[in-house]
């Protein structure tokens, strides 16, 4: 539509769907055929759209909308998400099985979290609802579980001596006691 030969336009539409897409307005000189004086005169009109997605709502085909990430590694990561509760942190993609690092670093900018975790209420949450969550044994849960029928309402501090530092440093991001 702005007047380049069709064969350039294909190629042009062909590498903004290749998956690598257009991180810079920079990046399409870099498609065969296209002259430096002609993106010379359209650089300044390029609006490139930002793409985020939240990584605790996104469906499977936004997931798949990442390069590197197809459709069994978006599963797994909803799946993991939702045995989570959420994710507390991008971070936490990492610990999907099978995912490249890379993929997550390079598309870093693009996810987003906007929405909370579902939290385990721990003064009203049952055992079987517990160990569930994939960071909560049931060794664990049961120790709750005598601490509050012992003490009644329980706070975080009750709970120090159930997780170590590192269990902890996970698990009280899902974690309640209202």
């Amino acid at each position: 539509k702005i007047g380049f030969e069709n064969k350039l336009a294909i190629r042009l539409k062909n590498f903004i769907n290749s998956g690598t897409g257009i991180k810079e307005r920079y990046d399409l000189s870099k498609v065969y055929g296209m002259k430096k004086e002609w993106f010379e005169l359209i650089k300044d009109s390029i609006i490139l759209e930002q793409f985020h997605i939240d990584i605790n709502t996104a469906n499977s085909e936004s997931f798949e909308a990442i390069n590197g990430l197809g459709e069994k590694m978006s599963r797994r990561i909803i799946k993991f998400r939702n045995s989570l509760g959420g994710f507390y942190s991008v971070e936490q993609l990492k610990k999907v099985y099978g995912i490249d690092s890379n993929v997550i670093a390079q598309n870093y900018d693009v996810f987003t979290l906007t929405t909370g975790q579902n939290k385990i209420n721990v003064n009203s949450t049952g055992l079987k609802n517990m160990v569930k969550h994939p960071f909560i044994s049931a060794q664990q849960a049961e120790e709750i579980i005598k601490i509050r029928s012992v003490y009644g309402k329980i706070d975080s501090i009750a709970l120090k001596d159930i997780f170590t530092s590192k269990e902890w440093s996970e698990v009280k991001y899902y974690l309640k006691w209202e």
